[in-house]
């Protein structure tokens, strides 16, 4: 077995989000992992009992031999066919992308039908994200770009649920569930502000409900699974 390295993303992440598609993913599901980093996801994947297979942009760093990596550029086209897999998964990967909605069509075509997508991000909608944008104008997670950074690891990307929703069904998808990888404790003082949210969103006709939730408001990492619902896209 290669060398184990760990977890790139913020520790407990990849357990957390386990925890969340571990509640509508079958147990024997043919799962992708795409950016798969050095395989700390594809391992937990692979001793959950799924059968895995990875892909990354760089597949040398890949330390896990008990799963197959593919090179791929994710703004390009998959190595793989058609109706390959019942679900992938891209765990903080989208935010590294200049080109999501590439990502969503080549998910949508290796899936079988009814099959699953899920992904984490960072949580720009969160209260202490908003704030952050006021205060700098990044928002969580975000910083200014290194324009010499060519290894896909800057953040480039910041989309909402919303966002993330639109790009998801011009692919065939559906959203079926929402959640965050914990609430933080810090942001409870900031829910002071969110009659005013509420009265600015009422004001921009903006629903609040959706993009206002305590979730959303308080969450730090943002997990979305989309289903499959289009035979051709």
């Amino acid at each position: 077995m290669g060398k184990y390295h760990g977890e790139m993303a913020i520790p407990g992440t990849h357990d957390r989000f386990l925890a969340f598609f571990g509640k509508v993913i079958e147990p024997t599901a043919r799962v992708l992992d795409v950016g798969a980093g050095q395989g700390a996801l594809s391992r937990k994947l692979h001793e959950a009992g799924f059968d895995v297979c990875a892909c990354e942009l760089h597949p040398e760093i890949f330390a896990y031999d008990e799963v197959e990596c593919r090179a791929a550029d994710l703004t390009q086209s998959l190595p793989y066919d058609d109706a390959a897999f019942d679900a992938a998964v891209a765990v903080e990967v989208m935010e590294h992308l200049t080109g999501a909605d590439r990502l969503f069509a080549e998910a949508a075509r290796v899936l079988k039908p009814g099959g699953l997508f899920a992904m984490s991000t960072p949580n720009i909608l969160s209260l202490k994200s908003r704030l952050r944008f006021l205060a700098c104008g990044f928002f969580y997670s975000f910083k200014p770009l290194d324009i010499e950074n060519r290894y896909g690891l800057e953040h480039v990307n910041s989309l909402t649920l919303d966002q993330y929703g639109y790009l998801a069904h011009r692919s065939g998808f559906e959203i079926v569930k929402i959640g965050v990888d914990r609430r933080q404790h810090t942001s409870f003082v900031l829910l002071v502000l969110v009659p005013l949210l509420w009265l600015m969103a009422k004001l921009q006709r903006v629903p609040f409900a959706k993009h206002g939730s305590l979730d959303l408001l308080m969450g730090r990492k943002l997990f979305i699974v989309f289903r499959k619902v289009a035979q051709d896209v």
